[in-house]
This record gives C-alpha cells, structure tokens and sequence, in this order.
C-alpha cells in the first residue's frame, strides 16, 4: 500500500479503526486488571464478593459488543454504546449516593488553596459529570437511533464531555501513585483506563455510525 492508497484508506476507515482500537485497548486493560486482581486477592477476589463477578460480566459483555459491533459495521454497537453509558452512570449515581457527603466534608474542611484537594475535586466532577452528561447521552443516542433527534453535533458534544469525565475520575489517584512512586499500584487503575479507552472508543463509533 502506497502514501496515496493508505491516505485514501484513512480518510474512509479511520473512526472505525480508532474504535477498534481503542475497544481492543480497553479490553486488555480490563482483563489485565481482574487478573491483578485476582493475584492480590489469592485467587478469590471473585468468591470473595458476587458483586465483582457481575460487574465483570456486565462491562465484558458490553466491552465486546462494542468490539464486535465495530469490526463487523454493525449497529449493534449503539446498543453497547446505551448500556455503557447506562451502567457507567448508574455506578457513578451509585457512588455519588454511598460517598458524597464525605466528599462535601472533606473539600469543605480545606482552609487554604491546595493542588491535591484541586485534583480531588476534579476527579469527583468527573463522577458526578458521568452521571448528568450520561444521562443527556443516553437520551439523545436513543433518540438519534429512533429518527427522532437528527443534530449530531450535540451527540458528539456529549460523547467528547463523557469520555473526559471519565478520564478526570482517575486523575487524583494517578497523581498520588506517581507523586508517591508507588507505580505497582497503578494496576490498580487498569478499570479506569479501560473505561477511559472504551469513551474514546464511543467516540469514534458515533462518528462512525452518524447518518449524514
């Protein structure tokens, strides 16, 4: 293949083989950090609680939809694309429920500017933007997918502001584990970094599914 020929091949497959890409990235991440985890936990991270195994289960199966939605230009992807988005948000709600109040405590009881606490608050925007941006999202996409919503520069909009929620939600804890040097612990994060993977992934199948 020739400049001319991979030039053309981009111009027409690009978003697909950055979904694909990205799709396949957070797949490898997924599975790189149940392994950790199973390693820590002496083989019984899964035993230890069900809510593990369903959680794994959940996010493998809409991960793969996505996968094979993408490489088969298929719109099954959309479907994996609304279950991301909804489990994503429902864990993040979730979180929100269960933490927030600590969290309010806890920036609020800062006297003085301080960069970590910045951080700290970022990565809780990110949660709390899963949930509301996720939330617009999923609306929107179902709608676009029915015919009754056609502004795509909304859905993409929306896509680009999820996928950097997601990313700012692990940007405290990754600060701290490279500020600390404790880089083992990143794998730790590798859920993170796969969810990151799989928004930038929703990203480019959206542009790739767009009517035009």
């Amino acid at each position: 293949m020739n400049r001319a020929e991979f030039a053309e091949f981009w111009y027409r497959k690009h978003n697909k083989v950055l979904a694909i890409l990205f799709a396949s990235l957070a797949l490898a991440c997924f599975f790189g950090y149940y392994l950790t985890m199973e390693c820590i936990y002496s083989w019984r991270y899964f035993q230890n609680d069900l809510t593990h195994f369903w959680n794994f289960f959940v996010y493998l199966i809409v991960y793969l939809i996505i996968l094979i939605g993408n490489i088969r230009n298929d719109n099954i992807a959309y479907t994996g694309i609304l279950m991301f988005i909804f489990y994503m948000a429902y864990d993040n709600a979730v979180t929100i429920i269960q933490s927030g109040n600590e969290v309010v405590k806890n920036l609020s009881s800062s006297g003085s500017f301080d960069p970590l606490f910045l951080l700290y608050g970022l990565s809780w925007a990110g949660i709390v933007g899963i949930v509301f941006v996720g939330i617009f999202l999923y609306v929107r996409s179902a709608q676009y997918m029915r015919g009754s919503f056609t502004n795509f520069k909304v859905i993409r909009l929306l896509s680009i502001l999820f996928a950097s929620c997601i990313i700012l939600v692990f940007a405290f804890p990754l600060f701290m584990f490279l500020a600390s040097g404790y880089f083992a612990a990143l794998f730790i994060l590798l859920i993170n970094i796969a969810d990151a993977f799989i928004g930038l992934s929703v990203i480019f199948t959206m542009e790739r599914l767009r009517r035009v």
